[in-house]
């Protein structure tokens, strides 16, 4: 557990690689989704799932869409 608690409106440096050195990202895909992660779960409202979430959102897009 972190002794320190992390502080509002501070910068923290965050490692590039993970656990035994091995590297954080395998491909785009698992870079973009810790991208929107991070916006996601920067929010103070619960969102539940990623893939739930994104799930909804292509359905009401495709709801408003011509046919």
């Amino acid at each position: 557990m972190r002794k320190t608690q992390l502080a509002e409106n501070e910068y923290y440096h965050i490692y590039n690689r993970g656990v035994d050195k091995r590297n954080v990202f395998l491909d785009d895909f698992d870079y973009l989704r810790f991208l929107k992660s991070m916006k996601e779960f920067n929010s103070p409202e619960p969102i539940g799932s990623l893939y739930e979430k994104d799930l909804r959102t292509h359905r009401s897009l495709a709801s408003k869409r011509k046919k």
